[in-house]
């Protein structure tokens, strides 16, 4: 019996050894959200939000979702804040309240935020995460994750400036 144990951890070692540990880093991809966003755009139907964040921002995915049974195609990214937190952006065209309810988690409402002159319904899910809901130009907007309310708020300044039409330019006489 002892033979049989030593025989066991002299395998289960050098294989635990062999496998690389988890940090911080290795959930620090950089995606090329803009790159991705474009890709995604014949299948989307509009182009979907890559908003440009400043350089301490890292994105560690970028998606599009199709073919979903409840029938509504969605846009994602998720994004590590400077402070290590994370927040996920979903954008779509075809979003309807059951859905965001869902793609919320079941948040409940606590009250609202006024964000690059937008208003966003601010929710609390019960795993403690963070929830920001819009409708701009058409697109459900979903902001949701663990990081703190000034950087949910510079991640929908961004989206904004990526989703809302830029202003009409007075054109020369």
């Amino acid at each position: 019996m002892v033979m049989a144990v030593a025989a066991t951890v002299a395998i289960v070692v050098p294989v635990v050894l062999i496998n690389p540990t988890h940090t911080a880093e290795t959930y620090q991809r950089d995606i090329d959200v803009e790159r991705v966003a474009g890709q995604a755009a014949g299948d989307a139907g509009y182009e979907p939000a890559a908003p440009e964040l400043p350089e301490d921002w890292n994105s560690n995915f970028a998606r599009w979702t199709a073919g979903t049974s409840d029938g509504v195609d969605y846009w994602e990214v998720g994004y590590l804040t400077p402070d290590k937190g994370f927040i996920q952006f979903t954008q779509t065209v075809e979003g309807n309240p059951t859905w965001t309810a869902q793609q919320a988690g079941e948040a409940q409402v606590s009250g609202g935020r006024s964000i690059g002159g937008v208003e966003w319904e601010l929710l609390d899910a019960s795993n403690g995460d963070t929830v920001l809901t819009s409708e701009v130009d058409g697109s459900t907007l979903i902001l949701s994750g663990e990081a703190d309310l000034a950087e949910f708020d510079v991640l929908a300044e961004a989206v904004l400036a990526d989703v809302e039409p830029a202003p009409p330019t007075a054109e020369a006489p």
